[in-house]
């Protein structure tokens, strides 16, 4: 008995599968680092009594993201985590009638914020637990999602003989 076989490979589209999985990743670990900042990080700030009641809670709830896409200007699927706190402008008077100052108001300053006892601003504590709590299973999750979504883009073939008559055996390629 003799035969002819011819089989054909079909490749995942690995570009789509790539673009997929970066896509629905890169917004689970978004919202995953604003979760973090908000519950573990930015968080417990005990105010004095002398701080102004329109600034409090502003540099925390100032987190925000800008989705980043793929564009000709370079940049790939991501985010940019920021935050645009500004001095507020305060209400009321000094003990002795005048106003508080506005030369500050506007100014941006939640890099500046310090819990007290630290040694560092708070934000190179965002970077930090981001790289080290953050990363490895956002690393982990994008491999796993581009595995199944190349998985899921192939069609399985059935190949049959020409001539019916013919004896015929089936392989699984």
């Amino acid at each position: 008995m003799s035969g002819t076989v011819k089989a054909r490979i079909e490749l995942p589209d690995l570009t789509s599968a790539i673009n997929d999985a970066t896509i629905e990743v890169m917004g689970l670990f978004r919202s995953a680092t604003l979760e973090m900042i908000d519950t573990e990080i930015w968080s417990g700030f005990k105010y004095s009594g002398n701080y102004p009641l329109e600034q409090k809670g502003t540099s925390g709830e100032a987190w925000n993201t800008t989705e980043l896409i793929k564009s000709d200007s370079g940049f790939t699927y991501g985010f940019q985590l920021y935050n645009n706190a500004q001095v507020q402008p305060r209400t009321g008077t000094k003990r002795n009638g005048d106003p508080y100052s506005t030369n500050s108001v506007g100014n941006f300053y939640a890099g500046y914020v310090q819990k007290s006892g630290a040694s560092i601003p708070l934000w190179m504590t965002v970077v930090d637990k981001i790289e080290t709590d953050l990363m490895p299973d956002l690393e982990i999750a994008l491999l796993k999602t581009i595995q199944e979504k190349a998985d899921s883009s192939i069609a399985p073939i059935e190949l049959r003989a020409d001539d019916g008559s013919i004896g015929t055996y089936d392989f699984n390629l």
